[in-house]
C-alpha cells in the first residue's frame, strides 16, 4: 500500500514583488511635510510683501496728492501757490507757475520775431553745376558754423552739384543751422531759397561757394519779437528771439501771434493786452478734492489690510502690524491740527468710520472771504501728511519701505531652504529607489529559488508514493 507525503505550507510561496514606486512615493510624501511646512509659511510671507508693496503704492500716491500744495516733502513752512492768468487778447496764448505774482500786466506787441532768408538772384535749369567746391554757412558775425564738400563719386577725384544737389546736401545735414528750398518761375529754371531754422536777429547768416546761383538776396531779415509795456517806445520794451517771452513778469510766459500796436510809429502807448494772474481757485478747489480722495483711498486699504478677524470675518494680511494699523488716525488728525481755520470751516469732514467729505462750495466761500489764510492751513495740513508718508515711504528708513525689505528677506531665506530640501528629498528618493530595487531583486530571487525547492519538493513526493 503506497503511503502519501504529508503536504504543508512552503513558507516561501507569500513572497511578493514591491511597487518600488508607489513605496517611495509615500515614503518622500511622509518627509516633504517640513518643506511643505516651509512653503506654506513662504505663501503667507508673499502675500504680506505684495500687501506691502500695495500700502506703499497707496501711501506715494497720497504724497504725490500732497505735493502739488507743498511742493517738497522737506518744506518746514509750505506756502500753497496755484496761480492761473487770463489773456485779453486772443493773439496773445499764457501760462503762470506757482512763483507767479498777482497782478495784472498790459502791453503791446510791437513786432514779431523773423527768421532770416535769402533768395538767389539766378535762375538755373536742373542740370546746371551750381556747386563744385565746399559750401560755407557763416553766421551773424561772419564766422564758419558749417562746412559742406560735395561728395565725389568713387571713380572721380572731385565732384559737382546741381542745384538739386545743392539742397539736398543742406538739408540732409542735421547740424545745419538754414533749410534750403528750389524756387521756380514756370519756366523751367530754379532759384535758391536758403531760410534759417531760428528766428530772431541771431538767424542771420550767409553762405559763400554758391556763386553759380548768383548773389543772395535777404527777402526777411531776420529779427526779434517785441512788446512795449510803458510809453517810452525806447526804454520801456522787451525783446525776444522767438514770439514766445519768458520772465518778463514774474513767473509768467506768454506767446505772440499778431501786432497789437495800431500806431506804426508807437508813439502813443495804448495796451490792447493785459494778463490777468490771481489765484487758480479750481486748481485749488481739484488739489483739495485730490488729497481727500487719495487719503480715503489709502485709509481704506489699510483698513482692510489690517482687520482684526470678527465673526465671520478673516484676519487681513497684515494685521498682525500695530504700526500700520494706527495710521489712519495719524493721517486724520493732520486735518484736524492744521494751523488758521478749522477743517469744518473749509468743507472738509469725517464721520466715526474715518470716511473724510469735501464740500467745494463751503471751500470756495472760504477762500473768497480769507484767501491767505485758507491757502496757510491746507498747506500746513498737506505737510503734515507729507510728513507721515515720508516717514511711512523714505528710502531707508521708512516703516513701509522696511517691512518690505524684511519680507523679501524672509522670502529670499524661505526660497533657499525649500531649495534645500528639494535636493535632500531627490537625494533620498534616489537612494530610496536603489534600496527598495534591490530588495525586489532579492525577492525575485529567493521567489525562483522557492518554486524550485517546491518542484523538487513535489518530483520527490510523486516518486516516494509511486
Amino acid at each position: 500500500m503506497a503511503t502519501t507525503a504529508a503536504t504543508g505550507t512552503n513558507p516561501l510561496d507569500n513572497l511578493s514583488i514591491i511597487n518600488v514606486s508607489a513605496l517611495v512615493s509615500q515614503t518622500i510624501a511622509t518627509e516633504r511635510i517640513p518643506q511643505n511646512s516651509l512653503k506654506a509659511t513662504l505663501t503667507s510671507e508673499q502675500a504680506k510683501l505684495a500687501a506691502y508693496q500695495n500700502m506703499n503704492s497707496s501711501l506715494t500716491a497720497l504724497q504725490n496728492a500732497a505735493l502739488p500744495i507743498i511742493g517738497s516733502l522737506y518744506a518746514t513752512s509750505p506756502t500753497w501757490a496755484t496761480s492761473g492768468v487770463t489773456s485779453s487778447n486772443g493773439s496773445v496764448a499764457a501760462t503762470a507757475t506757482t512763483t507767479a505774482t498777482s497782478g495784472e500786466y498790459r502791453f503791446n506787441v510791437t513786432q514779431l520775431a523773423k527768421s532770416h532768408s535769402l533768395l538767389f538772384s539766378s535762375g538755373v535749369s536742373t542740370s546746371a553745376i551750381s556747386a563744385s567746391g565746399p559750401i560755407v554757412i557763416k553766421d551773424a558775425s561772419g564766422l564758419p558754423v558749417l562746412t559742406l564738400n560735395p561728395k565725389p563719386p568713387l571713380t572721380t577725384p572731385s565732384s559737382s552739384l546741381n542745384i538739386a544737389g545743392v539742397v539736398s546736401l543742406i538739408n540732409s545735414e542735421n547740424s545745419s543751422p538754414i533749410r534750403a528750398a528750389m524756387v521756380g518761375d514756370g519756366s523751367g529754371t530754379y532759384r535758391l531759397q536758403l531760410t534759417s531754422k531760428s528766428s530772431g536777429t541771431s538767424s542771420e547768416f550767409s553762405v559763400t561757394g554758391l556763386e553759380a546761383l548768383g548773389t543772395g538776396v535777404i527777402s526777411q531779415q531776420g529779427q526779434n519779437a517785441r512788446i512795449q509795456f510803458g510809453s517810452d517806445p525806447t526804454n520801456d520794451v522787451a525783446s525776444s528771439s522767438t514770439n514766445t517771452f519768458a520772465n518778463i513778469f514774474p513767473g509768467v510766459t506768454f506767446t505772440v501771434s499778431s501786432i497789437t500796436d495800431t500806431d506804426p510809429m508807437h508813439s502813443v502807448f495804448t495796451p490792447a493786452v493785459a494778463l490777468t494772474v490771481s489765484d487758480d481757485v479750481a486748481s485749488m478747489d481739484a488739489q483739495v478734492s485730490a488729497l481727500v480722495n487719495a487719503l480715503n483711498t489709502t485709509s481704506s486699504a489699510i483698513s482692510t489690510a489690517t482687520h482684526e478677524a470678527s465673526g465671520d470675518s478673516n484676519s487681513g494680511t497684515l494685521s498682525g502690524d500695530n504700526w500700520l494699523r494706527t495710521l489712519p488716525q495719524k493721517l486724520s488728525h493732520a486735518f484736524v491740527d492744521g494751523s488758521g481755520v478749522s477743517a469744518t470751516a473749509l468743507g472738509l469732514s469725517i464721520d466715526k468710520y474715518g470716511v473724510m467729505t469735501f464740500d467745494s462750495a463751503t471751500f470756495n466761500a472760504a477762500f473768497a472771504s480769507d484767501p491767505q489764510t485758507v491757502k496757510a492751513t491746507v498747506a500746513e495740513m498737506a505737510r503734515q501728511i507729507g510728513v507721515v508718508t515720508k516717514d511711512a515711504t523714505a528710502a531707508t528708513s521708512g516703516q513701509i519701505t522696511r517691512a518690505l525689505a524684511e519680507k523679501q528677506s524672509s522670502i529670499d531665506s524661505l526660497n533657499r531652504r525649500i531649495s534645500d530640501w528639494d535636493d535632500k528629498l531627490t537625494a533620498r528618493q534616489t537612494l530610496l529607489t536603489q534600496i527598495y530595487s534591490k530588495i525586489n531583486a532579492n525577492l525575485a530571487t529567493l521567489k525562483t529559488t522557492s518554486d524550485w525547492i517546491s518542484q523538487q519538493i513535489t518530483v520527490l513526493t510523486t516518486k516516494s508514493t509511486g
